[in-house]
Parts: C-alpha cells; structure tokens; sequence
C-alpha cells in the first residue's frame, strides 16, 4: 500500500460529498490537509468483523468495496459501497469491533479520516452531526448492533419540527381553571359564573376529573326558560359532552379537537384523558390570538363549502400547508395525520353535497344505514399528495323488493361524490375501483360473500383485490359495517393458511429496488423509461408485507403502514429491529414521494435518479436495506 496527502485535490472531491459539502471551506481544508491516502488492492480486507475498530473511518474515491457479514459460517453480502461512500463509521460513536467485514471487489482508492478531526468538526456544525449520526444509526452494518434500537428519521413526529410554525407551537393553557361539584345548587352555579366573569365552568367529580361543562347557553336554555329550577343541582343541566387533550398538545390538534367535539372549548388534564386531573382550559379565544392558516381553519371552511370549486380552494390551502410543513422538516407522521383529517372531512362534505345534488334531482334517499369506505393509500391514511380515488360503499341488507332502489340510490350517490371529488383535484381510479361503479356499490351481505370468495379461492384477481379492499377504512356513514366486515375477514383467516401463502407470493412479486451493484432498478420503457417508480419498488413491498404479517397476527383497526410495523414489533420481539427498521424506512419514503410531488406537481411516483443528489441518493439507498430481510422472512414463514 502507498500513501499520498494532497490536500486540495482531497478538498475538490470531498466538498462534492455529504457530510462534507456542509463544512466550510477552510474547515474542510483542514481536515483535507490530514487525510491520509490509502491505495488498496483487489481483494483486500480493509477492516474485519469483530476486529478492534481503527482511529479512522473511510471515504471511498475510486473503487467498489463489498461489505459482508460472517452468520452461522455462511458469509453473506449485506451491502456494496462506491464512490463518495462512507463506512467503517462505529468509532466514532462506538467503541466496539466492527460489526461487518469490507473487501475492495476492485482496485479501490480511501481517504483515511481520523475521527478526532471529524469530532471536533460536529461539535460546532450540527448539520454535518446530524448527518453522520443518521447515517451510523441506519446504516445496513449497524441494524446488527445489539445497542441499536430504531431505524427513524430525523423527521419523526417528534424531531425536526420548526417552533415558529403556529401549528405545531404548544398551546398556551390557561391555568387554574374554574370549578365547581356537580351537586352544588344552579343558583350558586351561576353567582361563581359572575364572580370569576367567566362563561363556563368545568365539573369535576371528588378526584378533581372532568365530568361535565356548564355553560353560559346551559343556564339561558334550561334555566331561563323555566325548564329547570334554580335550587336544583348543576348534574341536571350540565353537558356531560368533555372533550379532553394533554397539557403538551398542539394548536392544531386542540382545534381538531374541538371541531370533532362540536365544542368551543377542550379541557386539559393530566394525562389528555377524562380520567385524570384538570390542570387547565383552552378556548376558541385562545386560538384566535395566535392562529394563521391552519388544518382547522381549513376543515372549517370546508364545513361551510357549498360546491366543487370552494371545495377545490379549500383543499388548495392544504397543498400549501404540505409544502409549509416538509420544507421546514416537520415530520411525516404529522403531516400525514393532518392531511387525513382534512381529506376525511372533504370526503364527507362531498358527501353532503352530492346527497343534496341528487335530492334535488328528485332521487329519495333510502332509510338505509351505509358507509363511504376509503381504500388503498387513503384507507391506510398515507395520502399525503391528492392522488387515485379508490373508495367504495356498503350498505346494510335490506328486503329484496327495495334492494334495486337502494343500490341503484347509492350508485347515484357514488358517482355524484367521486365526481366532486374529481372536481377537487383528485384523480379518477383508472380500475374503476369507486363507489358508483355496481361492483363496488354493494349491501353487506355481497360485501361478506366477496371477502369470502377472496379468501376461499385466490386467484390473480382475487388476490389483486385483497391487496386493496383489505386496507378499507370507514370515512363516513355507519362504522358498525365495517366493524362487522372487519370481523368477518378475520374469522374467515383462521382457516386460511392457503390464502395468506398466496398472499404471501403476491408480496415478493415486487423485486428489490436496487441491482446488485447498488444502481436504481428503473423502467425500461414507457411513458417512465429511465425513471423509478418509488411507489411500486419502493413502498408496495413495504406495504404488501405489513398487511400480510398483520392478516397472519389477526390484529385489526391498524390499517398504516408504519403504526403496522410498530405493533408487529411489540407482538414480535425476536424480529422487533427489523420491524422498526421498516417502519422507519417506510416514513422517509413517503417523505421523499411527497417532496417529489410538490417538486413535479404530480405524485410523486416517478422521478430520475440522476437527479438527485449524493444525500438524497445514500438516504434512498438506506431504506431499502429492510425490504431485502422482510422479504427473506416471508419466504421462510410463508415457505415461498
């Protein structure tokens, strides 16, 4: 080996490279001066697994090196790193042998750099800190570490959240709220009402917890009316209706809140539930001082759209709201939370809307119970960007003389609100896969004998429907329907260890998105040649495996992706890493394709990967590692 520091040659090229290119320049130069220059033969062991780690970690600037790892005497390759890479990282976190072994596959090049040098760099630059610490915490290496414990983003709901954004700022609560018992008189009620020049006052029970409201309306409704005697007790004119959040809640969570509760006020205890302590109370007032454009004030004004096209403005503000949270890296999580309420309310409004248009088109509705079922993306509620409209309708059964009436009523009302919905930037279901088309418009009954037959005999198609009717979720109407088809499919499963196995072929359909030389696996032809489909190479496997391990576990009413992972990790600790791993990788994903989509004003699916940068090609990169392994597991559970 040979042994060569030039330093402005090694400056030209590691200022193209992350972590590097967020060093300044006479920094970077400084650590430039320093490296040391390592020529290293075709297979040459650069570091061995279980080997004491070195003072130094590696840059590659020419060459390909294999990272392997030695298992039950089978040596297996994990990972194969190229120009601009990083590895051997563990000593400057950890202080333990290396985990993996790396081999120059070719003639490689290394730039040695000393990790007192790099530390003393991230101690003033948090950037470049943060960098190498996602990358040592998701490195393919590192998922075999036994301190290791999540695969996340630096972008989780909890991380990364820009505090001037008055959505997420926490509210201010008001302190020492005013009380009263609910066996006090009215009377006495209403004198503390005026002492304190308040219009409420929150009733608790002997454990100081929240058991009712007494208004202001309360006393002039019940009381000024005549309807209730001022000597009798605060219990019988109360509302008993409290809705509750935690005192570290944000402004907008507290006003969904409030819009859910159909009230002006939540109550803030302890521990946000009705079941402990009272510490404070928080008004529409209050968020009136320090409210911009937020989730709620476009949920109301979506409550008080009348056609399409205010529909359409309303949910425009929500693309700006996309685009305000990601650039200031809130995490995915809470974007994706607030998107779906504002897209369940803009379903249900459509609802509304359509129901009146086709009332006035002389159609009766039915005294039927149903459900608008939201399914794909939306069912999972991991539409971030307005794409595909995959929904459906169930009904309860009804007497078979009225059974054509109310099918053909709610088929009507299907293609009136996907037609709204359309209106509003939502794209029609190339499939047809909508409420309105007859296939996907039926009573309960049909919906159970369909889920059956799926189960009972899955076949390409059925198997393809499975993939997306599984995921329903209720949007609006009746939930109890669903409950009840939910029930179904899982008594259906106890005998259909067949239908999980083919399932299970139908998950590793998709192959891994990357070659075996690290390269994006891209579309060869079409409308897409030369781009990559993120969606279908990146997120289906992800998805496809959550849903098939969470049919085999029969856990219900956990339709996300990655709240699917998490659960899977609790009820299966042997594998719980590689879980955590997918559900880490599966938000950064989904970050990526909404960012894609603002970028492009599409969705996000396709984009060129040479386009990207070397962060945003090594972070892609990372997530991938976890599809390789979930698949492994499936083909040994499944016996594929």
């Amino acid at each position: 080996m040979r042994e060569n520091t030039i330093a402005v040659r090694i400056y030209d090229f590691l200022k193209d490279y992350p972590p590097f290119n967020l060093v300044e320049k006479q920094q970077l130069l400084e650590v430039a001066s320093k490296v040391t220059v390592q020529y290293v033969p075709s297979g040459t062991v650069i570091f061995r697994q279980n080997e004491p780690t070195k003072n130094h970690f590696y840059v590659i600037r020419e060459g390909i090196i294999d990272i392997t790892r030695l298992e039950d005497s089978e040596t297996h390759l994990i990972d194969i790193r190229d120009e601009g890479d990083i590895m051997g990282l563990r000593p400057l976190f950890a202080f333990q042998p290396y985990l993996t072994t790396a081999t120059a596959k070719e003639d490689t090049l290394l730039y040695l750099i000393k990790t007192d040098d790099v530390r003393h760099l991230m101690e003033h630059n948090h950037k470049m800190s943060l960098y190498l610490i996602t990358s040592f915490a998701t490195g393919i290496s590192n998922q075999y570490a036994p301190e290791k414990k999540t695969y996340r983003s630096q972008n989780t709901e909890n991380q990364g959240i820009n505090t001037n954004l008055i959505e997420t700022q926490l509210i201010q609560v008001r302190q020492n709220p005013k009380v009263c018992t609910p066996n006090i008189m009215i009377k006495t009620a209403a004198d503390l009402m005026t002492q304190f020049d308040v219009n409420a006052l929150i009733v608790i029970n002997e454990k100081g917890s929240p058991i009712g409201i007494l208004r202001d309306t309360d006393l002039r409704r019940k009381v000024v009316t005549g309807q209730h005697s001022r000597e009798e007790a605060v219990s019988n004119i109360m509302s008993q209706r409290v809705v509750t959040v935690p005192p570290d809640c944000s402004i907008a969570v507290a006003q969904m809140a409030m819009l859910r509760g159909k009230t002006s006020r939540v109550v803030v205890t302890r521990d946000g539930t009705q079941h402990s302590e009272v510490v404070g109370i928080y008004t529409e007032s209050d968020i009136l001082l320090a409210q911009a454009e937020t989730p709620g004030a476009i949920v109301v004004e979506m409550w008080r759209s009348n056609t399409a096209e205010e529909l359409s403005q309303a949910r425009q503000k929500a693309d700006g709201l996309i685009q305000k949270y990601l650039t200031n890296e809130v995490g995915i999580r809470y974007v994706s939370s607030m998107i779906t309420e504002i897209n369940d309310v803009l379903m249900q409004r459509a609802i509304q809307i359509a129901a009146q248009e086709i009332d006035n088109e002389g159609y009766m509705k039915p005294d039927v119970k149903f459900a608008w079922m939201a399914l794909g993306s939306c069912g999972r509620e991991e539409q971030v960007i307005r794409t595909d409209l995959d929904n459906a309708i169930v009904f309860e059964d009804v007497p078979l003389e009225i059974y054509q009436s109310t099918k053909a009523y709610f088929q009507k009302l299907g293609r009136t609100t996907n037609r709204i919905l359309h209106d509003t930037g939502f794209k029609y279901c190339k499939g047809d896969m909508m409420a309105g088309n007859p296939e996907w418009t039926c009573s309960y009954s049909e919906w159970r004998d369909k889920f059956t037959n799926w189960i009972t005999n899955p076949d390409g198609q059925s198997l393809l429907n499975a993939c997306i009717f599984f995921d329903f979720r209720p949007i609006d109407g009746d939930a109890t329907l669903c409950e009840r088809l939910a029930e179904h499919i899982f008594n259906e499963l106890n005998n259909a260890s067949y239908f999980l196995s083919a399932l299970a072929k139908i998950a590793l359909m998709t192959p891994p998105p990357m070659s075996f030389f690290r390269s994006f696996i891209v579309e060869k032809n079409g409308e897409h040649k030369d781009e990559f489909d993120i969606k279908i190479r990146g997120m289906r496997p992800l998805i496809d495996a959550a849903r098939l391990l969470t049919l085999e576990a029969k856990f219900s009413n956990i339709n996300n992706t990655f709240r699917r992972f998490e659960k899977l990790a609790q009820i299966d600790p042997k594998n719980a890493d590689l879980y955590e791993s997918a559900a880490g990788a599966f938000e950064l994903l989904m970050r990526f394709k909404a960012i894609q989509g603002l970028k492009h004003k599409d969705s996000g699916r396709y984009f060129n990967p040479s386009e990207l940068n070397k962060l945003e090609k090594l972070m892609l990169k990372d997530t991938f590692s976890p599809i390789n392994e979930l698949q492994s597991l499936l083909k040994i559970r499944f016996r594929q």
